[in-house]
């Protein structure tokens, strides 16, 4: 990902970009250059691959794409019966050891999700005294070794294959179905809605672009002890790695994360469990910020507007869109899609040119389609 580039080989764009936060404040913030430069040197790296006519298909239905990632339901005409079937993600270990597991209907031909009931167990040593401290902290003891008896899944790495790996579908009990169905859709409905999580719009930058090497993989598992368990991990992270549950706060009964461990990747730590990595050159490094202007205006007491400019630079050839943190909400407490206290509206995005490009704004994240690829 990481090679010099001559500058005269650089290619320059230039993204505007505009927002507005509605009834008690409304934002004006946006502005994104950019501009391609001489690149330090990167260990992480992530290479663009597109499929013929993926990256189109997922650019032109990404609202269909994005509704359908938690909406869409199982595939309840099969049911696979599974034995000791292990599913392995860096140092963390799921053991199917009887039960059966129902594959969600694809998106786009892609199958993004399971369900799983019967009995399995999660596993999972800490790379180090640091971590195995933490988990031993808020889980009590210092390995993972959780039973459970149902658990949903969501990926994007192909992880059908191996939780369904050496069983045969068949007709599967329709009482066992229905149960699954409503896990399914009872922690999905969750996942929708709670704010931390954007993996439907890394979905969608991942296909658009072809990136390879940044698929993730969710598991919500539950335990007798401890209720609802996530394990997610996702390449596209600093830290690669999460282990957490919920506790209920407040008396809407409104739930926060309470994390056990979070570790960086398997081949991040030397022998001895120390991190070896340059915190610079671990992560996404997709691109890198050069220059942040913005400018406030404030018409009236109840309105605010932003105009903010970003220069950036890529390095990552044929990046197709870009993706960035921007909140839908400045209420953390409120969801998402909210329009009361402190909601936040984009309302375009330009080039150099003023000419507009096309844009998402949901679930906390911009997603930008950029009208030609990068040049790293």
């Amino acid at each position: 990902m990481s090679s010099a580039q001559n500058p005269r080989s650089s290619r320059r764009a230039r993204i505007r970009t505009f927002l507005a936060m509605f009834t008690s404040v409304v934002l004006l913030a946006g502005g994104s250059a950019l501009s391609l430069a001489d690149q330090s040197e990167s260990t992480e790296v992530f290479t663009t691959e597109l499929k013929p006519g993926s990256s189109e298909r997922f650019a032109n239905n990404r609202e269909e794409i994005f509704k359908a990632f938690y909406a869409r339901g199982l595939d309840l005409t099969r049911g696979y019966k599974v034995t000791n079937v292990t599913v392995q993600k860096d140092n963390m270990t799921f053991l199917l050891k009887q039960g059966t597991v129902f594959l969600m209907k694809p998106i786009e031909g892609e199958i993004t999700g399971a369900a799983f009931v019967g009995d399995g167990v999660a596993k999972m040593t800490p790379p180090n005294r640091t971590e195995r401290y933490m988990l031993n902290k808020q889980y009590g003891r210092e390995v993972l070794d959780e039973p459970f008896d149902t658990a949903v899944f969501r990926f994007t790495d192909g992880s059908d294959g191996a939780l369904i790996d050496g069983a045969q579908g068949g007709e599967p009990d329709s009482a066992l179905a229905e149960r699954a169905a409503k896990i399914y859709k009872e922690r999905n409905n969750w996942l929708n809605g709670t704010r931390g999580f954007s993996l439907e719009m890394q979905y969608l930058e991942d296909r658009i672009s072809g990136l390879e090497g940044r698929d993730f993989f969710l598991a919500d598992f539950h335990s007798s002890e401890h209720d609802w368990v996530i394990y997610l991990h996702n390449p596209a992270d600093f830290l690669e790695n999460v282990l957490a549950t919920t506790k209920t706060m407040g008396a809407k009964s409104r739930r926060y994360f309470v994390i056990w461990s979070d570790w960086h990747g398997r081949s991040d730590y030397g022998p001895k469990g120390h991190y070896m990595r340059h915190p610079d050159r671990d992560g996404p490094n997709l691109l890198r910020v050069q220059h942040n202007e913005m400018t406030i205006n404030i018409p009236q007491t109840d309105v605010v507007e932003w105009t903010g400019s970003l220069r950036i630079e890529p390095r990552v050839n044929g990046l197709r869109c870009l993706q960035f943190d921007l909140d839908n909400n400045g209420d953390f407490g409120s969801r998402w899609y909210e329009d009361n206290f402190f909601p936040i509206k984009l309302l375009s995005v330009m080039d150099q040119e003023g000419q507009p490009l096309e844009f998402m704004h949901k679930k906390d994240q911009l997603l930008i389609r950029l009208s030609e690829p990068t040049i790293a």
